[in-house]
């Protein structure tokens, strides 16, 4: 049993329980800079990185979530308070997201790009790990949440 320590604002407290990459907010008129990029991710899916198309730039949202939705099994795509968020989709089947920090779209999307984001989806205090142990508010906004992985 290895107990960890988390930072987590209220609002996006499912999210961080379901596994989820949080990045940057999404701007209206698009991302600038995604034509030709990759993200890497070695959970879920196969390690392939999901590559952006050359065109158009800026990408809008739909572009893409319907990129990496197509190009990475079982990964969601969405917007959560304007930011993008990328989940896992199949908690029985996969128990964490492993995006690497090299991809090259990593920046413009607003993940890491000095070390790899990895989030689990965590179970019940009574299950086995990944399961969440025990939250509570530290400051306004902000709970403090013990996981055991």
């Amino acid at each position: 049993m290895a107990l960890k320590t988390h930072m987590v604002p209220i609002k996006d407290l499912q999210l961080f329980l379901r596994g989820a990459a949080i990045g940057r907010v999404m701007p209206p008129e698009g991302i600038y800079g995604l034509a030709g990029t990759s993200l890497d991710f070695s959970y879920p899916g196969d390690g392939t990185p999901c590559t952006f198309p050359l065109t158009p730039d800026p990408m809008p949202f739909l572009n893409i979530k319907n990129e990496i939705e197509a190009q990475v099994l079982r990964a969601a795509v969405f917007l959560h308070y304007g930011r993008i968020v990328i989940a896992l989709t199949h908690p029985h089947i996969d128990s964490k997201l492993l995006m690497r920090w090299w991809g090259t779209a990593n920046g413009p999307l607003g993940f890491d790009i000095q070390k790899d984001t990895e989030s689990l989806w965590y179970g019940p205090p009574d299950g086995p790990a990944p399961r969440l142990i025990a939250f509570h508010q530290i400051s306004d906004g902000f709970l403090q949440v013990v996981t055991d992985e």
